[in-house]
């Protein structure tokens, strides 16, 4: 758009540079030949007040758009007649404001470009998420969003990081409206954290006004070994592993800080932050498709070796990524992804944050959400298969032919749903069990803990 504008622009001021180019030239000669005749050292005074008035006549004469391009053009013109050399719109500008000691047209210059690069703020604010928005019970804010107080941090190479020369830094929000009252948050986070570690914690304000402890989620890197929740907690909340659970409900109302520390060659780097709840109003609703089969490659947890009884979340997470098109190879490559994931604090594989987490590392938004069965099939209805945790007691699924099937905590794959006999199905990858593709949608919300993985391609951003 900033492009287009300023080839318009230039089309525009060659045609009045035309016709103007002329009479500059004679007034600026009448200009010379009578300050030769009073004194040779009053001559770029002379000249510049002449050149202002012709500006004046064009104004007069031209609308205003023409006429700031007018006035370009004009003062360049006037240089390269009195220098005889070719230089650019700025130089001639800046020639002109030092001969005269006036900033009219530097500030003018100054001031539109100001508007031009607002403007291109302003319309890009969102350009860091994804233009189908799956958020359902949550609050995505990326790093160019973020309003409050920066210590030792800045918003560059399009995430929060630390200023040159430091090592430790913060970020501290103002409120944030989560939109209703809620009783349980998981917050989750996409970075670059090579370098260190990056932390995201909330505070939830009161009855009173005042704020909770800063519950902590832990410290995040892509360094092995490094990540690990923090049970953090006061008189009014605590957070276990990954979700913070209140011991009433609050008004709706936090604040958040991230705390960036560098241990390595550069910055770690931050790119969003999102928070979910369990409020009662949720965003998304039931599709408009009455069936669909995402084509999800199936992968089975035990065949990795030693871990694989306790991988369901980080091998129903390759699964996800692997249908967005990641190279994820064979039992080593989700291997890796699981060690990726794993929490070194509590000593999991399963932390719903840091599997999100892990996502945003190779260049997903991924984010955990609050999402009921209707939000599960509004995703999967535009292309997105989700990860959704799950409990099961035994007989729960007996329905939809697993009578023996129970868990204490898994997570699965959903890849779509379609409508048999009458009765809703969603399709299932479940990492564990290959015999499990389809549950009833009545048992499912029976045994669904509410909370989902969401894994979508970020958008792309130029330099």
């Amino acid at each position: 758009m900033y492009e287009s504008k300023e080839s318009y622009a230039k089309k525009s001021k060659r045609s009045i540079t035309q016709k103007w180019i002329a009479i500059i030239a004679t007034v600026l000669i009448s200009c010379l030949v009578f300050a030769g005749c009073n004194n040779t050292a009053t001559q770029d005074e002379t000249t510049a007040p002449s050149t202002t008035d012709i500006q004046t006549e064009a104004i007069e004469q031209s609308s205003e758009t023409d006429t700031k391009d007018a006035l370009a053009d004009e003062s360049s013109a006037a240089t390269e007649t009195t220098s005889e050399a070719d230089i650019s719109d700025t130089e001639a500008t800046t020639t002109t404001s030092e001969d005269t000691g006036e900033d009219t047209d530097a500030s003018s210059e100054e001031t539109s470009s100001f508007e031009e690069t607002t403007e291109e703020v302003t319309e890009n604010k969102d350009r860091y998420k994804n233009e189908i928005s799956l958020h359902n019970r949550s609050v995505m804010l990326t790093a160019n969003e973020f309003e409050g107080e920066f210590n030792s941090v800045e918003f560059k190479n399009h995430g929060l990081m630390l200023v040159d020369g430091a090592t430790e830094g913060s970020f501290v929000s103002g409120e944030i409206d989560m939109g209703g009252s809620f009783t349980k948050m998981v917050a989750s986070w996409n970075s670059s954290s090579a370098g260190g570690t990056v932390e995201v914690c909330v505070a939830v304000k009161l009855d009173d006004g005042s704020y909770t402890t800063w519950y902590s989620w832990g410290e995040w890197s892509a360094i092995r070994g490094v990540s690990g929740s923090k049970s953090t907690k006061d008189d009014y909340g605590k957070v276990n592993v990954d979700i913070l659970t209140l011991n009433n409900e609050c008004q709706g109302v936090i604040k958040y800080k991230i705390t960036i520390k560098q241990t390595g060659d550069s910055s770690p780097i931050l790119y969003n932050v999102t928070f979910a709840c369990n409020k009662t109003e949720s965003a998304l609703s039931s599709p408009t498709l009455e069936s669909i089969k995402l084509d999800v490659p199936y992968r089975k947890q035990q065949d990795v070796p030693e871990i694989g009884g306790s991988i369901c979340s980080a091998t129903s997470l390759s699964m996800v990524m692997l249908y967005h098109g990641e190279q994820i190879e064979g039992v080593e490559g989700i291997a890796d992804v699981a060690w990726g994931v794993r929490d070194y604090g509590d000593e999991i594989f399963g932390n719903w944050a840091f599997n999100v987490a892990y996502a945003g590392e190779l260049g997903y938004n991924a984010y955990v959400d609050f999402y009921d069965i209707d939000a599960i099939k509004y995703a999967t209805s535009m292309g997105n298969p989700i990860v959704c945790s799950i409990k099961v007691t035994k007989g729960q699924l007996a329905a939809s032919g697993f009578r023996s099937y129970s868990t204490n905590g898994h997570l699965i794959c959903i890849t779509g749903y379609e409508v048999r006999d009458g009765k809703g199905w969603l399709l299932v990858n479940d990492p564990a069990h290959p015999e499990v593709t389809a549950l009833l949608e009545s048992d499912f919300v029976n045994v669904y803990r509410g909370v989902s993985y969401i894994v979508q391609l970020r958008p792309e951003i130029g330099e």
